[in-house]
């Protein structure tokens, strides 16, 4: 058996940016797969990483629904929890739980 125990207090040692970069670009790109496919292909399109340090990082989905107008912000939230007139489809979190150890 080989064994290597990564202690937490190790880990300010650590740079974990780029790894931390890699994992959120891989689920950026699972949710842009994901993502439910309109005519104007806003919604994958509105998915990027905004934000990655050591200890996060930030992945986002902007899009705006092409018939509101632009304060409709929520409209990527909408998508992914469903209303009470249109089911839930979830991209977002599918894509965040392929990558979550176990």
């Amino acid at each position: 058996m080989a064994r290597v125990v990564v202690h937490e207090d190790a880990l300010d040692q650590v740079d974990t940016e780029p790894t931390m970069r890699r994992i959120a670009e891989a689920i950026a790109s699972d949710a842009r797969t994901l993502a439910e496919k309109g005519r104007t292909l806003g919604l994958s399109s509105g998915i990027s990483v905004t934000e990655v340090s050591d200890s996060h990082a930030i992945i986002e989905s902007t899009a705006a629904n092409p018939r509101s107008s632009p304060e409709h912000a929520a409209y990527p939230y909408w998508v992914e929890k469903g209303t009470r007139r249109s089911k839930a489809k979830p991209y977002m979190r599918p894509a965040a739980y392929k990558y979550r150890s176990s």
